[in-house]
């Protein structure tokens, strides 16, 4: 599969970026199961990111209380690399992204699931973003084993005013690829004019290891449960997955302007199942949790 997704758009400057404006929605063909992942140990999937400096690979992670260890497998399902995080704890590992913040592509493993509401720091662990290096991998193999010390970074929640929420649960995270911020979408939802809706919390582009970072409010989203999120990586189109639906917004400004502006997304593409969403040049990759998982495949008409 070589196809690449490229959509039309008015584009404008913003901040010395082209930001898509008054884009036309993406169309996109049925969704295609694909290969089994062939790693016998994945049960658990979590999250899913394409590779940006290497062509036909994709990171992936497994849930809670599975070792921790970062995933590469290519688009027939092999897998092509194994990271091992020294000094991670696998509490609750939700989503995955990836960004280039410096010189080289850096893979972010968000640690921010908690179902029962207990990551205070005291009775729990705090949540903890890692983020490491990515390996020089090859979809055509042979598989790249690898041991790294991450960088971590514990965070709480905070409102719009910088105080101090309770914790809260998430399984969907996303690095803006133009900011370098990356946003957390909670999976409680709360109710405004009738409607459901998520709270979305931004973290800065410069993290401190070994100190709270604080994830602070700056928007909501009307969504199917969100339990993934993605950015292009142009940063033209944001997308939540909710259910089997992505909901996808195009880019108008900054992140949350565009989600301020519209909190219910303008497109919507149907997608696989599970808690996996990975925009790529193919398509919208997704792969269930639970034993012998498939990619999942939506392909642009």
């Amino acid at each position: 599969m070589t196809a690449v997704v490229v959509f039309s758009a008015t584009q404008v400057l913003v901040g010395g970026a082209l930001i898509a404006d008054a884009a036309a929605c993406p169309t996109w063909g049925a969704v295609i199961t694909g290969s089994a992942i062939a790693e016998p140990s994945i049960n658990e999937a979590s999250g899913l990111v394409e590779s940006g400096d290497h062509p036909g690979v994709l990171w992936m992670i497994e849930d809670s209380s599975n070792p921790p260890i970062v995933w590469g497998i290519n688009a027939s399902g092999e897998t092509v690399a194994k990271v091992t995080l020294l000094g991670a704890k696998n509490v609750d590992w939700e989503d995955i992204s990836i960004d280039r913040l410096t010189g080289t592509d850096e893979i972010y493993v968000p640690d921010i699931g908690d179902n029962k509401g207990t990551r205070d720091g005291v009775k729990k662990p705090l949540p903890v973003i890692y983020r490491f290096p990515e390996p020089d991998v090859s979809a055509s193999g042979p598989i790249a084993t690898s041991t790294v010390t991450p960088d971590a970074f514990p965070i709480r929640y905070a409102d719009e005013s910088g105080n101090v929420l309770p914790p809260r649960n998430a399984e969907s995270y996303m690095v803006d690829p133009l900011t370098h911020d990356s946003f957390i979408v909670e999976k409680l939802a709360h109710t405004v004019a009738g409607k459901k809706q998520y709270f979305v919390s931004r973290l800065p582009a410069t993290l401190t290891p070994g100190v709270v970072n604080l994830a602070v409010r700056i928007s909501s989203v009307v969504s199917g449960t969100p339990v993934a999120a993605d950015i292009s990586a142009d940063g033209q189109w944001i997308l939540i997955k909710g259910g089997s639906t992505a909901q996808i917004w195009p880019r108008n400004g900054t992140v949350e302007q565009t989600l301020d502006a519209s909190p219910t997304s303008p497109c919507k593409a149907k997608v696989g199942p599970g808690e996996s969403l990975a925009w790529s040049t193919e398509g919208l990759w997704t792969t269930p949790d639970g034993p012998a998982p498939r990619l999942y495949l939506t392909p642009p008409a």
